[in-house]
């Protein structure tokens, strides 16, 4: 069956992916330790990782989870503590008992901690719960709230300046540009 537009159309309503029966991806299945579980983030594909699951070397098998959504005939969890039990139920059939060891990326880290407050709940033990670019807005939120407004402009100016430093003189005018226009 050739690729068309019509056909993907057709795969993305219906919702059809490559793997059918789990969220669960092999991503370096060898080893005798405990897996370390890769939690996908907003957009829900784990394939930004299998390099980082080649590259590791350990003992411990990597397993990716790519959102559940992906999966053929399911309808989305929208509720996080759902899609936290959902993914839970999947990993306790590779790995029944911890330790477990966790990695979210982005909103996959938020997932992470579900499932980690799951797992405490049943009296498992977490050995790992790393995040990569993982945070809970209203933190942020509540840390800067008695900040000055001349420390919150400091931190802006210095995020501006950040994004600048690396960029040629024509990617300045144009992120500049870019900048006034947004904010316009």
């Amino acid at each position: 069956d050739l690729p068309t537009v019509e056909r993907m159309a057709m795969l993305v309503t219906q919702r059809l992916s490559a793997n059918g029966s789990s969220s669960i991806v092999p991503m370096q299945p060898e080893g005798t330790a405990a897996p370390l579980f890769i939690i996908h983030g907003a957009g829900g594909n784990v394939i930004r990782f299998y390099q980082l699951a080649m590259l590791v070397g350990t003992n411990h098998p990597i397993y990716g989870i790519q959102a559940q959504s992906l999966l053929a005939g399911q309808p989305a969890l929208l509720r996080l503590e759902d899609q936290a039990a959902f993914y839970l139920a999947e990993i306790r059939e590779i790995q029944p008992k911890g330790p477990y060891y966790f990695l979210g990326y982005s909103f996959g880290g938020t997932i992470a901690l579900e499932i980690a407050h799951q797992l405490r709940a049943l009296d498992e033990q977490v050995e790992l719960l790393g995040m990569l670019d993982s945070r809970q807005r209203d933190c942020i939120v509540v840390a800067q709230r008695n900040d000055s407004v001349r420390a919150r402009l400091d931190r802006r100016i210095a995020r501006f300046l950040g994004n600048l430093s690396d960029l040629s003189l024509g990617e300045k005018i144009e992120y500049l540009r870019e900048k006034l226009f947004t904010r316009t």
